[in-house]
């Protein structure tokens, strides 16, 4: 039997992720546990246009679809589902639960609190690997690629941004740069003191920190969204 075609929405807003927790199902492994809101493709309908009608009918709630983040299969013991899960932005501020038992929105660390159904645990999974490591850019998603060198490297989507926005989560600090061209470099300070030096060329972008030699075990950049 061919694997159910179904989509699922990582829904972002203020770099937490929004998580709902379903009722009560005939299949007992699938009562009350987490997932990330979606459904069902129809026939004839596009991936974006089976996420935005599946969260609109869910949770009365309008959104944009950023990105592509993965797909994967996934065996029930009853059926099987080829889950495709994007990267969205909520449009309003308020939804409704018409489908689900409540809901949470969450930082990317958290997600391993609640218990997920099997499907979604690979996406919480890639999701926690490297936690606030995608950037929100002028409604311009970045995803992280690689690490090229010790430098973290990011592709875009979208339009060209106007500024980059760097936010450290451990230390509650955001710088604000502003791109003048294709190819930008430049030194982010602390206590007016060089700390991490960025690269910006032609539509990606890396980070290091200018005081350590190997690069690749820096675990703490996040980059969150400035409309």
């Amino acid at each position: 039997m061919n694997p159910i075609q179904v989509l699922a929405a990582v829904i972002t807003k203020d770099n937490k992720i929004l998580c709902v927790q379903r009722g009560t199902h005939k299949y007992r492994y699938l009562a009350h546990k987490w997932e990330f809101p979606g459904g069902k493709m129809e026939a004839g309908e596009s991936q974006e246009e089976t996420i935005r009608r599946e969260i609109k009918e869910e949770l009365s709630l309008d959104i944009r679809t950023e990105k592509h983040l993965l797909s994967h299969t996934h065996h029930y013991p009853d059926f099987s589902i080829e889950l495709h899960t994007w990267l969205c932005t909520p449009l309003s501020e308020n939804l409704q639960l018409n489908e689900h038992q409540t809901f949470a929105w969450l930082e990317a660390k958290d997600l391993k609190e609640m218990d997920w159904a099997a499907a979604d645990v690979e996406v919480v999974e890639i999701l926690m690997k490297s936690p606030g490591q995608r950037i929100f850019l002028n409604s311009t998603v970045w995803s992280l690629t690689k690490v090229n060198g010790g430098m973290r490297e990011f592709e875009r989507t979208g339009e060209y941004p106007e500024y980059l926005l760097f936010y450290l989560e451990d230390y509650k600090k955001t710088w604000r740069v502003k791109l003048r061209n294709d190819s930008q470099n430049g030194i982010l300070k602390m206590n007016k003191k060089p700390q991490f030096e960025y690269r910006y060329i032609n539509g990606a972008c890396w980070i290091r920190d200018i005081n350590e030699t190997n690069f690749t075990e820096i675990q703490f950049y996040s980059f969150i969204m400035q409309d």
